[in-house]
């Protein structure tokens, strides 16, 4: 699916959900509208008398859009309050979250959303995996921005950050 600035979608879904503007005014392709909208809301959803969208469907979007995405709506001055977006940015002991060949720091932004909103929702059991491999994924396609020599070494890096999340990331999620 193309992707049509999904950050902005949810941030015009959450100001209607606060009442501020009709969610019907917008044309949303049906696949993002699903992803961002409540269900019960149908393709389109209106301020009147629907629900906000819930908290799932915007983590479940925000976690699928692409890096950049999540990036713009995680740096915007206002956001969906239920939405958790603190961070400890890499918890990589003597490493750090960058060096000569990698700079993970927007990858662990997006990993520690995942379990920061999934935890609540009493769900990181269940979708833990498939956070710790968007963030692989996101991590490797970092690694494709390197240049052509750093690349072997950043995707061992990143394989690296992946197995210490799988090995030891149920500690924080154990918290949920």
């Amino acid at each position: 699916m193309e992707h049509v600035g999904l950050i902005a979608l949810v941030a015009l879904a959450t100001a209607a959900a606060l009442g501020a503007a009709p969610m019907a005014a917008l044309d949303l392709p049906a696949a993002l509208a699903r992803a961002i909208l409540p269900a019960e809301a149908g393709p389109v959803a209106t301020a009147e008398g629907s629900a906000p969208p819930s908290r799932l469907s915007l983590v479940e979007g925000l976690m699928a859009a692409p890096l950049e995405e999540f990036l713009r709506y995680h740096s915007a001055a206002s956001h969906d309050p239920r939405l958790d977006f603190s961070t400890d940015e890499c918890t990589a002991p003597v490493v750090g979250n960058s060096g000569r060949t990698y700079d993970f720091t927007d990858a662990c932004l997006r990993h520690d959303f995942g379990y920061r909103n999934y935890g609540p929702l009493g769900l990181i059991s269940e979708r833990r995996r498939s956070v710790d491999e968007r963030f692989l994924a996101d991590m490797q396609a970092h690694c494709a921005t390197r240049p052509r020599e750093q690349v072997v070494s950043c995707l061992g890096w990143a394989r690296d950050y992946h197995r210490a999340v799988r090995t030891f990331g149920w500690i924080p999620a154990s918290r949920y």
